[in-house]
């Protein structure tokens, strides 16, 4: 059996929603979201899923950091380098969506990463840009769709 995050993503309301995850060893952290997080949180899932970015948002939580952390000052000194390449390519597909082709996809997330002193990331394939892009929507549309007070739930794939 593979192992997974279990992650639940609750509509509160139109404004509030709340973001629980269960690691596979029963352990779990959870907080309430404003109305930008879901999307953006659904923007990782799709990048790092497809990508098999283990290290990003959700590898994190799965290795055991809670979602208070995020929010704690000094944060990002802690962070692994992959974790800031998953939010680089998850704000490069918020800024642009789905107007570029993966050479110019490439060199706008170039482009995001230098202005951080970060290194540059390989250029994505057509065929990798167009499952992130596609798996993307189709959360979004999942999650635009789900009437108030019901959850998404979602299985993020870890490595055995």
């Amino acid at each position: 059996m593979s192992r997974a995050l279990h992650i639940e993503l609750k509509k509160i309301s139109a404004e509030r929603s709340s973001l629980a995850c269960r690691r596979p060893d029963g352990t779990a952290t959870w907080s309430r979201l404003d109305s930008f997080y879901p999307l953006h949180d659904l923007a990782h899932f799709a990048v790092e899923s497809e990508l098999g970015l283990r290290r990003g948002f959700f590898g994190l939580i799965a290795d055991g950091w809670q979602l208070d952390n995020f929010a704690e000052r000094g944060f990002a000194a802690r962070l692994p380098a992959e974790s800031f390449l998953a939010e680089n390519l998850v704000g490069t597909i918020e800024r642009l969506g789905d107007d570029l082709s993966p050479p110019e996809f490439a060199t706008a997330l170039t482009n995001s990463l230098a202005a951080q002193n970060l290194p540059p990331f390989r250029v994505l394939s057509a065929d990798e840009l167009a499952r992130i892009r596609a798996t993307r929507a189709a959360l979004i549309a999942r999650w635009r769709a789900l009437p108030v007070g019901e959850t998404l739930r979602l299985d993020f794939p870890l490595d055995d």
